[in-house]
């Protein structure tokens, strides 16, 4: 997101309207969300729509020449079977 768009809350409302349709349309039980350990702003976004932090994954993904820990987040669907 750009920068002159952000802390309105677009991400927030974005990813409210990915969650209801990977629950509601395409019946997924978990979502998951990874991001680099210094993202504050993605961490606090997905903290706000009540992804759980389950973990740290060490080196997880290979980004420019070097190798990065990530936090990974999930959200379980309640209401599903």
């Amino acid at each position: 997101l750009h920068k002159d768009y952000e802390g309105n809350g677009f991400m927030s409302e974005a990813l409210k309207s990915v969650i209801e349709y990977c629950f509601n349309d395409l019946g997924l039980h978990r979502i998951e969300a990874s991001t680099l350990t210094d993202n504050i702003k993605s961490q606090n976004t997905l903290n706000k729509v009540e992804f759980e932090k389950i973990g740290l994954n060490k080196d997880y993904l290979y980004i420019n020449g070097s190798w990065r820990d990530h936090f990974t987040y999930a959200l379980i669907n309640s209401e599903s079977d």
